[in-house]
């Protein structure tokens, strides 16, 4: 799609940004692909996975929510309209953007990415706990 699909007639794959992005992702989803196979390893083992389910899940909703902004900014301006009523429920925009707010929610839901980092490095690193904020009693 991307040889095929023109943008002030260069194919997009011929855009530095959309194709250095591209492969990014494409290195990243190689590598989830290679990670996962691991894990059913592991798995057929009978073994604990530990650290590395959590790099799963932390690693599913940001590659996720990467592919589809990347979809809605190669779209452009069609990439922008949201309500399905409006453009037909078949459209790619509207799928896109569907996909794209849907995986904001896992991100959110999941515990923030920035939570999942801290669980990742204190459990499987070890390293230390963030410390908490001591709070003075009585104060305002």
């Amino acid at each position: 799609m991307m040889r095929e699909t023109l943008i002030d007639s260069t194919p997009i794959i011929g855009i530095p940004e959309y194709r250095d992005r591209l492969l990014r992702l494409q290195a990243e989803v190689l590598a989830a692909k290679y990670h996962h196979m691991r894990m059913l390893t592991i798995y057929d083992k009978g073994e604990e996975p530990g650290v590395a389910g959590l790099i799963v899940k932390y690693n599913a909703t940001m590659l996720n929510h990467r592919l589809t902004a990347l979809a809605i900014d190669v779209l452009g301006e069609a990439g922008l309209p949201y309500d399905p009523h409006e453009m037909g429920d078949d459209d790619p925009a509207t799928t896109w953007n569907i996909d794209y707010m849907y995986d904001i929610g896992l991100i959110i839901g999941g515990g923030t990415s920035q939570i999942q980092k801290n669980i990742i490095s204190e459990r499987g690193l070890g390293m230390p706990r963030e410390p908490k904020a001591i709070v003075a009693a009585g104060g305002s």
